[in-house]
C-alpha cells in the first residue's frame, strides 16, 4: 500500500481557536471493522484517519482484493464519528464559557444564538474550502483527460 499526503494550500484562520487534534485510534477495534483486519487494512484505515484529521489530500493504493472499500468506509466513518463528537463537545464547552464569562447581562439564549451564528460562519468557510478542493480535483481530472 502506498500512502501519500499533500499539504493543503488553504490559509489557516488564526482568529478562531484551534480544534483539538484527534489522535489516530490505537485499538483497531475502534474502527468497527466487521472481522479481524489484515495489517494492510489496518494501516489503510489509520493512514486515512490521519489524512482526514489533518485536512490533507491522500492517495491510497493497494492490490486488488485487499479490502480497500471496506477499509475506506470503516476508516472514514470512524473519523466522522469522532469529528462530530469533538464538535459537540467543543460547542458545549463554548456555551459553558459564554455563560460563565457573561458580564453583559445578556440572556443565555442571546449568547447561544451568537455562538450558533459563528459556528455557521465557520461551517461556511469550511464548505468554501471543500469547494476549492473540488475545483482543484476537477482541474486535475480535466488535465488527465486531456493527456490521454
Amino acid at each position: 500500500m502506498t500512502h501519500c499526503n499533500m499539504e493543503s494550500n488553504t490559509p489557516t484562520d488564526t482568529t478562531q481557536p484551534p480544534e483539538a487534534v484527534l489522535a489516530v485510534p490505537d485499538q483497531i477495534s475502534a474502527f468497527q471493522f466487521p472481522y479481524q483486519p489484515y495489517d494492510i487494512q489496518e494501516q489503510f484505515m489509520k493512514n486515512l484517519y490521519e489524512t482526514l484529521e489533518k485536512g490533507r489530500i491522500g492517495i491510497f493504493e493497494s492490490p486488488t482484493g485487499t479490502g480497500k472499500t471496506l477499509s475506506l468506509v470503516c476508516g472514514a466513518l470512524k473519523w466522522l464519528e469522532d469529528h462530530v463528537r469533538r464538535l459537540d463537545i467543543t460547542k458545549a464547552e463554548l456555551q459553558k464559557q459564554l455563560v460563565e464569562s457573561n458580564e453583559t447581562g445578556e440572556p443565555d439564549w442571546v449568547l447561544f444564538q451568537d455562538l450558533n451564528v459563528r459556528i455557521r460562519d465557520q461551517q461556511a468557510r469550511r464548505e468554501a474550502m471543500r469547494e476549492r478542493q473540488q475545483q482543484r480535483r476537477d482541474r486535475v481530472e480535466e488535465w488527465e483527460t486531456r493527456r490521454r
